[in-house]
């Protein structure tokens, strides 16, 4: 709740929304496949895992959000902050890491 809570308040509309989608979804999608296919090698996450995130959320940020590259970087920083090693919740980390880079690039992107 805090996490959808801070990426309303903080990100530009449509980045919030793809924000917490790749958390729903994405992060959904990489506890799914790497267990069921995955064999973890780093973090006690696997590759298959990762890779499924990538994939649903890039595959929800292209029609979300302004820009393809923005997609791509969205989905890239949703999947880093899903897979990497923190003693904050990837439930918290997903929305807030992959909306910071998704606000940082838009601004970018429109300069």
């Amino acid at each position: 709740m805090i996490a959808a809570l801070l990426s309303v308040v903080v990100f530009d509309h449509e980045i919030a929304i793809a924000a917490l989608m790749f958390l729903v979804l994405g992060d959904a999608a990489a506890a799914i496949v790497g267990k069921r296919f995955g064999k973890p090698l780093y973090w006690g996450k696997s590759p298959q895992g990762s890779i499924a995130c990538f994939v649903v959320c890039l595959a929800l940020g292209w029609p979300l959000l302004r820009s393809p590259e923005l997609a791509v970087i969205g989905a890239l920083a949703a999947t880093v902050a899903e897979a990497m090693p923190s003693p904050l919740d990837d439930n918290m980390r997903v929305p807030i890491f992959s909306g910071i880079a998704m606000q940082i690039a838009a601004r970018f992107l429109q300069g």
